[in-house]
């Protein structure tokens, strides 16, 4: 649950100046007061990057500022980051790397970070 809410917090997250780029494409209901503390009052939703199949497992990697997550019918991790423009290839192929045919799900499907902070795919 806590790198979800990270996750959420981060797509939630962005500097106000990058907003004219994203358009806000909806609004967070506030259900507990506590998730005050974790997403600012004039928190936008926005799109950050689109195209994929079936995203799936976003993570924030705090320690390098970026969000990751897995495109499962690509078998492909992706990374996004306010300090580069758009998204780009992680890891390709995030998963799957046999050569049965018709193997429906081949990519990763959850990602986390363990406590050393290496990254961790779900299959």
């Amino acid at each position: 649950m806590k790198h979800t809410t990270l996750a959420t917090c981060a797509l939630l997250l962005t500097a106000p100046f990058l907003w004219a780029d994203r358009p806000n494409i909806g609004s967070v209901v506030r259900h507990d007061a506590a998730f005050d503390k974790l997403v600012a009052r004039d928190a936008r939703i926005e799109v950050l990057a689109s195209g994929f199949v079936w995203s799936e497992g976003p993570v924030w990697d705090k320690e390098n500022s970026r969000l990751l997550w897995s495109d499962v019918p690509a078998n492909t991790i992706y990374q996004w980051s306010e300090k580069k423009e758009g998204h780009s290839v992680f890891m390709s192929p995030s998963g799957y790397t046999g050569v049965t045919p018709g193997y429906p799900e081949p990519g990763s499907n959850g990602l986390s970070f363990d406590a050393e902070g290496r990254l961790v795919s779900c299959e």
